[in-house]
C-alpha cells in the first residue's frame, strides 16, 4: 500500500490536482464493461472536479454473445457518444501499461470503477489490484465481481436482465461514487486498510 507521500507524488507526476476527484478504469474498452454508462451517469449528475482515466485499448472485432453482435462499430460510437457528448468530466485516455506503471496510476485514484456486465467476467483482477494500491472500488454484482462488492467497502451496483441484455441503474452507479467521495478521511483510511486485508486473505 502506498504512503501518503507516494500518492501525492504519483498525482503530481500525472498532473492531477488535490482538488480533482480522480476515477480510474483499467481493462479492455468494450461495450459491456460499463465505461459508457459511467460517463453518462456523471454527465446526468455532475460531480465537481470529476476526472476519469481510462487505461486500456479497444478490442477489435470482439464478439458480444449476449446480443450475438460484433464489436466493429464500438470505437466510433465511443468517440462520438462518450468523448464527443461529454460535458462535465475530464477524460484521459491512456494506453495499456506495464504492471508497475499501472500501480502508479492506481495510486493517483480516489475511486476505481468497474461496472462490467461482460459475460465472461470472472474473478475481477483489476479492481482487486486497485484495492491493494489503496483505492476503493465500485463494481457490479455481475459474475465474480459481486463477491468483491459484498466483502469490501466501496460500491456494489445491482444488474438485472432485459430483452436487450444486462442493464444496471445509472443512478445507483452515481450514488456509489458520491458515497465514496463523502467518506471522511479517517474513515476512508480505515476502509482502505480493511479492504486490503480482505483481498490479501482472499488471494
Amino acid at each position: 500500500m502506498p504512503s501518503i507521500a507516494e500518492k501525492a507524488g504519483a498525482r503530481q507526476a500525472l498532473e492531477i490536482s488535490c482538488a480533482d476527484f480522480h476515477m480510474v478504469y483499467a481493462g479492455r474498452w468494450i461495450a459491456n464493461k460499463g465505461i459508457c454508462q459511467a460517463v453518462r451517469a456523471l454527465n446526468h449528475w455532475p460531480i465537481q472536479k470529476a476526472r476519469i482515466s481510462l487505461v486500456g485499448e479497444f478490442e477489435p472485432n470482439f464478439h458480444i454473445s449476449q446480443s450475438n453482435a460484433l464489436h466493429v462499430t464500438f470505437p466510433s460510437y465511443f468517440y462520438r457518444e462518450v468523448c464527443g457528448r461529454n460535458r462535465h468530466v475530464r477524460i484521459d485516455l491512456r494506453k495499456s501499461v506495464a504492471q508497475r506503471q499501472l500501480s502508479g496510476i492506481f495510486q493517483t485514484a480516489d475511486c476505481f470503477f468497474y461496472p462490467s456486465f461482460q459475460e465472461d467476467e470472472n474473478f475481477g483482477m483489476a479492481p482487486r489490484e486497485a484495492i491493494l494500491c489503496g483505492v476503493p472500488s465500485v463494481v457490479t454484482d455481475f459474475c465474480g465481481l459481486g463477491q468483491l462488492g459484498r466483502i469490501t467497502k466501496g460500491g456494489l451496483v445491482e444488474t438485472y436482465p432485459t430483452l436487450g441484455g444486462v442493464r444496471f441503474s445509472l443512478l445507483a452507479l452515481h450514488e456509489s461514487i458520491v458515497d465514496i467521495r463523502s467518506w471522511p478521511e479517517k474513515l476512508r483510511q480505515s476502509f482502505i486498510e480493511e479492504n486490503a486485508a480482505i483481498i490479501k486473505a482472499e488471494c
